[in-house]
């Protein structure tokens, strides 16, 4: 998410891609995780050394992983948008009628959800993602 963690916004969504990698996690076309009422604090640097950006953590949040439900069942219209040959990466307030009611209806599901946590350190020595 890197510099985006800047940027103003109260709720994410977070589904599973198309490739390899989300196949290989069980999470492709899934809705992953959820979060809503976002709060931006400034990392430790002792504990997130390379972090880019503000520690985004949320009011409410939901992690589902491979056990998410089919993002195509839920939010058809913007399952439709979001895998698209072109598709956004982000989007923030640009959406229809049929996709804001979508979205109302998955961010819902996160309403009563405890808040995040800090996430423990992680270590990329294995050569994975290096997002942050």
């Amino acid at each position: 998410m890197g510099r985006m963690r800047k940027t103003p916004f109260d709720a994410v969504i977070g589904i599973g891609g198309t490739g390899d990698e989300a196949e290989a996690h069980g999470i492709s076309f899934k809705i992953n995780w959820l979060g809503t009422g976002s709060r931006r604090t400034k990392p430790d640097p002792e504990m997130f050394p390379r972090w880019r950006g503000p520690l985004v953590t949320f009011k409410h949040f939901l992690l589902f992983e491979d056990k998410g439900v089919d993002f195509w069942s839920v939010a058809p219209t913007l399952a439709r948008r979001m895998y698209a040959a072109c598709p956004p990466r982000f989007v923030f307030d640009d959406f229809n009628k049929t996709e804001q009611s979508e979205v109302a209806r998955l961010l819902k599901m996160a309403k009563t959800a405890p808040p995040s946590t800090r996430m423990p350190q992680r270590s990329n020595k294995g050569g994975g993602s290096k997002c942050c």
